[in-house]
């Protein structure tokens, strides 16, 4: 398992340099001070482990934004989960920031817009793809927009425009 944290890692730091078709085994493997067997024995690919990271990184996200689906939940107090998907993406803002701004990566992109559009059909708000497809994608811009430039809003400042958002959604 530490092994596969390495991995992570080093493809994150190595990302922040060159795109993925630049990046070898070898030079993945160096940085992240693992052999390349090792590397083999968890992945066939520096895709697969792209694809890992991307997967792990939307599934913390949807679990820690999986109260969204509440629909009693209205006021800005209900959204005090909101703070806790705020800290998880400043714990992992390289990640973020690499994998939607630096590198855009469609993929990752396109499984995190799934797992807000998912969160927003559970909480039983009328089925408007075009709708769904904005909020999402906007949740990503706003974040991005929060990583790169925190001094401008309070996490507090987002949590209201995620609920004017959701009051407008749902009229």
């Amino acid at each position: 398992m530490k092994s596969k944290v390495a991995l992570k890692r080093a493809l994150i730091k190595l990302l922040t340099r060159q795109s993925l078709m630049q990046i070898s085994v070898k030079k993945l493997c160096q940085e992240a001070e693992v052999g390349r067997s090792t590397f083999y024995s968890h992945y066939n690919n520096l895709d697969e482990l792209l694809e890992e990271l991307e997967n792990d990184l939307v599934k913390e996200l949807s679990v820690r934004d999986s109260e969204l689906a509440d629909r009693k939940k209205t006021k800005p107090s209900d959204f005090s989960y909101f703070l806790d998907v705020v800290d998880y993406i400043k714990e992992h803002k390289t990640e973020i920031l690499v994998l939607t701004k630096f590198r855009p990566d469609a993929r990752f992109i396109e499984k995190w817009k799934n797992a807000i559009k998912a969160n927003l059909h559970k909480r039983g708000l009328p089925k408007d793809d075009l709708l769904y497809e904005m909020v999402a994608a906007e949740t990503i811009a706003a974040f991005d927009y929060y990583l790169l430039s925190p001094e401008k809003y309070s996490e507090s400042q987002i949590q209201k425009v995620v609920v004017q958002a959701l009051k407008i959604f749902e009229k």
